[in-house]
């Protein structure tokens, strides 16, 4: 509540209060850190409780790997391996996120490919992540086979891609192909990402 209302100063000192070997007490300080961008503030807690052998849980690690630079997510994703947390699909598509936006693709893409099971927004992630047209379209034909079908950010990331390389012809492909091959009519946003890459 105190980190809700920016009052840092308050919410430290009532979690000073609090027992320091309650996994929740440490998660209610990190999540209230992470609401403020209070990124330093989340890894030292973080690190903290690692140094106090307190126990992580897929939530703490969900809400922490979203901070992270390179190193601190390869860290992480040493725990989440460590806990067995590597097969929690809210987990993995947090991981494909942090990897995606250190640029390291590959990775990202690797935890993708040995996630056991995959929501649409773990094919959202690695689209969004990969930003070239090639891999975003062949990635969004096996979306569609896995049964996991589009949703308009699923266009919108594909569609951003072909912008962000002036890819004008892929990214009028993709618009043609939403309503034929996937029965999706374009919307707004949809015809911004078009009028953009145009301009």
């Amino acid at each position: 509540m105190y980190a809700r209302c920016r009052d840092v100063h308050d919410a430290a000192n009532v979690f000073a209060l609090m027992d320091k070997s309650d996994v929740v007490t440490w998660n209610s300080l990190i999540f209230g850190f992470a609401d403020l961008g209070m990124n330093k503030s989340v890894l030292e807690c973080f690190r903290k409780m690692q140094s106090m052998g307190i126990q992580n849980d897929q939530i703490k690690m969900s809400t922490v790997l979203p901070v992270c630079d390179l190193e601190s997510g390869k860290q992480i994703h040493a725990c989440i391996r460590k806990n067995g947390f590597n097969n929690i699909i809210l987990v993995c598509n947090t991981l494909i996120h942090t990897y995606s936006k250190c640029g390291c693709i590959n990775i990202a893409f690797s935890v993708f490919s040995e996630m056991v099971s995959r929501d649409l927004v773990s094919w959202n992630t690695m689209i969004e992540g990969y930003r070239i047209p090639g891999a975003t379209l062949q990635l969004l034909v096996e979306m569609n086979k896995s049964g996991n079908y589009p949703n308009s950010i699923t266009f919108t990331s594909v569609l951003s891609a072909c912008s962000h390389l002036g890819l004008a012809d892929k990214g009028l492909e993709v618009l043609h192909r939403m309503k034929t091959n996937f029965g999706y009519n374009p919307e707004r946003e949809h015809f911004s990402c078009v009028v953009d890459l145009l301009a």
